[in-house]
């Protein structure tokens, strides 16, 4: 994770003590959409992060190749033997036409889009 780097950005989406602060939110172009290898809820999608591609397990079947969505970085999870590096933003499903450059700091996301993000860091942090 890019801790420093977009920290002012990051300042900008809510109140210092909101842990979802911590976490690095890009903006991201899906560049290939395919199912999962043995979860048939499950579709695996590379993703242009800006300088560098990542893969998101998704269980929004409704991704599509070329959606500019909002991406949540996050450390490396195993889903069924597919490691995901990320988790796509959005309040019911995900977050198409975000408005912003791959691998750059989206503009225009509603603070609920962070409510799955924000609970996931909660979590870690009880752990």
């Amino acid at each position: 994770l890019n801790t420093l780097g977009n920290l002012d950005g990051r300042l900008m989406l809510g109140k210092i003590s909101d842990p979802v602060i911590g976490v690095d939110i890009i903006a991201g172009e899906v560049m290939s959409v395919g199912n999962h290898p043995v979860a048939d809820k499950l579709h695996v999608c590379n993703v242009n992060a800006g300088g560098r591609s990542i893969k998101v397990v998704t269980n929004d079947l409704d991704v599509r190749e070329n959606d500019h969505v909002a991406v949540a970085l996050l450390p490396p999870q195993n889903f069924m033997g597919v490691t995901s590096e990320g988790m796509f933003l959005g309040v019911e499903g995900v977050l198409r036409d975000v408005d912003g450059e791959p691998g750059e700091m989206p503009r225009g996301i509603p603070l609920e889009a962070l409510n799955e993000t924000r609970n996931l860091v909660e979590e870690f942090l009880k752990s």
